[in-house]
């Protein structure tokens, strides 16, 4: 496992001698004296190394337990990786210290008194200790990256607030979209379904364009009041009959590719003249670019008109090869 050892300098000596014993035993061994490259943060990489590891070692002395001392610092570390010690800290007095000196942290849990030989102890307090920390169940930890700096606690809460801050509106935006989804979804459904094909067949089809031209079928004395005499299709009863309308929506320089389908309208005024099932008819494309062809009978044998639309695919005319 991963030990960080904590200690004085005036105790290095009985650090270097532990440190051997543990990585004879398989472990990795942090001490801040061979283990820290020259020109490093040390505040930095202390509190990384202290982050990371499975199991801290205190070696308790007058110096290290005094105030100012950087033991204290790391002691700091240690208790914000750890609230509770037990299992995780092992403090070993090396040098005659007062009881009452110590920490009250070092205190909560059991401290190893040597009384013979310190290696000898600590080695097999720490086989005791391996068997329970296991990859399996070792506390989840961060990895901080060497090159982020270290928060101060006050800087951490304002960071806290802030992210607390963001997930409220992330939260809110969230929700105003989401009504907003909803009322485009209601207003598409309103649109009726040969619209919104008409939609999807204008601007999701990337290859070709939709255009449509506006046709009065006409029976009878039906088209009395008719102005749009263009596109004007008569269809006597019971005889066949059929016409050629130009489709003058169409852009310059392109050509009827292909008619999508056609349906009863209403007129410009907004009235629909009747039901196209009055009228028995087809709508084809013919030899000339721009024109259709409109061919039929009417089922009603008397004055009759409808106003249809119809959706023609149009695309360009190509250019004249010239030899």
């Amino acid at each position: 496992m991963n030990v960080f050892i904590s200690y004085s300098r005036s105790d290095s000596s009985i650090a270097d001698d532990i440190s051997m014993r543990l990585r004879k035993d398989g472990d990795t061994v942090f001490v801040d004296r061979d283990s820290l490259p020259r020109g490093g943060e040390f505040d930095r990489r202390i509190r990384t190394e202290i982050s990371t590891c499975d199991f801290l070692l205190f070696l308790i002395s007058p110096k290290s337990i005094a105030r100012g001392s950087y033991c204290r610092t790391e002691l700091r570390f240690a208790k914000e990786r750890w609230p509770h010690p037990e299992g995780y800290i092992l403090p070993v007095i090396v040098s005659p210290t007062t009881f009452a000196d110590i920490p009250s942290y070092l205190r909560s849990v059991t401290i190893l008194e040597p009384e013979g030989s310190v290696v000898a102890e600590v080695a097999a307090e720490m086989d005791r200790h391996r068997g329970r920390i296991t990859k399996t169940n070792r506390p989840a930890v961060l990895h901080p990256s060497p090159d982020l700096p270290i928060l101060s606690e006050v800087e951490s809460n304002v960071h806290a607030a802030l992210h607390e801050k963001n997930i409220r509106a992330l939260t809110r935006l969230w929700a105003v979209l989401s009504v907003v989804a909803v009322a485009c979804f209601a207003v598409w459904k309103s649109i009726p379904d040969k619209e919104r094909s008409l939609f999807l067949e204008r601007f999701l089809n990337t290859t070709s364009r939709v255009c449509s031209q506006d046709i009065t079928l006409v029976t009878g004395h039906a088209d009395i009041g008719i102005t749009d005499r263009a596109n004007l299709v008569g269809l006597p009863f019971a005889k066949e009959a059929a016409t050629f309308i130009e489709v003058t929506s169409l852009p310059p320089n392109t050509r009827i590719k292909r008619v999508i389908r056609w349906e009863t309208a209403k007129d410009k005024t907004g009235q629909n003249f009747g039901p196209g099932d009055q009228f028995l008819y087809t709508v084809e494309m013919t030899e000339g670019p721009r024109h259709l062809k409109v061919a039929g009978q009417s089922s009603y044998n008397g004055d009759a008109k409808s106003f249809i639309r119809v959706f023609v695919e149009y695309e360009p005319v190509p250019a004249a090869k010239h030899d």
